[in-house]
């Protein structure tokens, strides 16, 4: 009798902790899950951080958390991954009392884009391993990836021509009453400004500087049209990573970037439109903008974004244009050759190109490179 009474009290205490297991595992239980930086270029790494805090004293055996993410977001462990349109994630904790745990999970932007982590769920399997439980967790993490940037060796024979096209346009402005003082020499400055005494003692080329009544600007211009009747992803997401590049060379130097576009966002589905500016928070804006640019949506053409690009004039003293177009459509290279008269500035167009594909472009006045792309 003592023994039957013992076993069903035995009973009666595990079904009890079981029922108050199931009833509380989730209480005071937290996790979190984000990204060590907002953004990042395609290529490269970065950390995915999970937390996971149990704030009581009952301890958690058993905790999977889960939640799944974009393909193009690549997780360098692969154990508790699967993968099919998107990556989903299997993480178990095992926590004490009071205790958090943290995890780092190396992750490798591989595509420009905006991402979201929505939402994740923390399963436990119970105390005696024969329940699920669920409880859902609040998440909202994003991560903008900026487009790569093209390899300063490819960057070199375009940003040569760009350098000079810079060179007369700074040269012709500046104000040569108005010293302001000397700095080291920079591809974009002029022979003529070179101090030779300063130089000769510092052991480097080292130059005038002066305050310019006029102050020029270079506006990108990202041309999405279609090449005859095809798109070729590859090479718009060619020019859309040339386009950041160039920004990104020009405002370290100083230079003032602006960027028109007919490609759409793909949240707002507006036409890209980026005023001038050259403070280095500037790079962020352009990466965002070009980020989330959706090369499957149709476009306007770009000959009629550049007539539009006139109003855009009217209030800069000065604007060198880049054109980054595959298309080399005869309205498109008319459009810039109309800019170029507006504003009585040089301009520079790169045409991608896959290596099969010719070059024909249309007769301008403007300096064409071919940038050949990889398929």
């Amino acid at each position: 009798m003592g023994l039957i009474l013992m076993l069903v009290g035995v009973y009666v205490f595990l079904f009890l902790l079981r029922a108050y297991y199931r009833r509380h595992w989730a209480d005071e239980v937290e996790s979190s899950i984000a990204f060590d930086r907002p953004f990042v270029t395609a290529g490269t790494s970065l950390n995915l951080v999970e937390v996971v805090t149990n704030r009581k004293r009952m301890p958690i055996p058993y905790l999977d958390l889960k939640f799944e993410m974009n393909k193009n977001l690549k997780l360098e462990e692969t154990v508790g991954v699967s993968r099919t349109d998107k990556s989903y994630r299997d993480d178990i904790f095992s926590l004490l009392s009071f205790q958090r745990v943290t995890r780092k999970i190396p992750v490798v932007a591989g595509k420009r884009g905006l991402y979201f982590i929505n939402g994740a769920q923390l399963v436990s399997s119970g105390i005696f391993m024969e329940d699920i439980m669920i409880k859902p967790v609040e998440v909202a993490t994003q991560l903008t990836v900026y487009p790569k940037l093209v390899d300063v060796n490819q960057f070199e024979i375009p940003y040569a021509h760009l350098n000079g096209i810079l060179e007369k346009a700074s040269f012709t402005d500046a104000d040569p009453f108005a010293f302001r003082g000397i700095r080291e020499y920079r591809p974009t400055d002029s022979m003529h400004a070179v101090n030779w005494k300063a130089s000769a003692k510092s052991e480097t080329f080292m130059v005038n500087t002066f305050n310019t009544t006029v102050s020029p600007d270079v506006c990108i211009l990202l041309d999405f049209d279609p090449v005859g009747n095809l798109t070729f992803q590859a090479l718009q997401e060619e020019s859309i990573s040339i386009a950041a590049s160039f920004a990104n060379e020009l405002i370290a130097e100083g230079v003032s970037v602006s960027l028109i576009s007919n490609g759409r966002d793909s949240v707002t589905d507006e036409e890209a439109r980026i005023f001038s500016s050259s403070s280095m928070g500037h790079k962020n804006t352009i990466g965002t903008t070009l980020a989330m640019l959706d090369t499957e949506r149709e476009v306007r053409p770009m000959a009629e974004v550049m007539e539009e690009t006139v109003k855009f004039l009217q209030e800069k003293d000065a604007t060198v244009f880049v054109l980054i177009s595959s298309s080399q459509r005869k309205e498109t290279f008319e459009g810039l050759d109309a800019l170029m008269k507006i504003a009585n500035t040089p301009a520079l167009a790169v045409v991608p190109l896959h290596a099969d594909m010719p070059l024909e472009t249309p007769v301008t006045r403007a300096q064409v490179d071919r940038w050949e792309v990889s398929r």
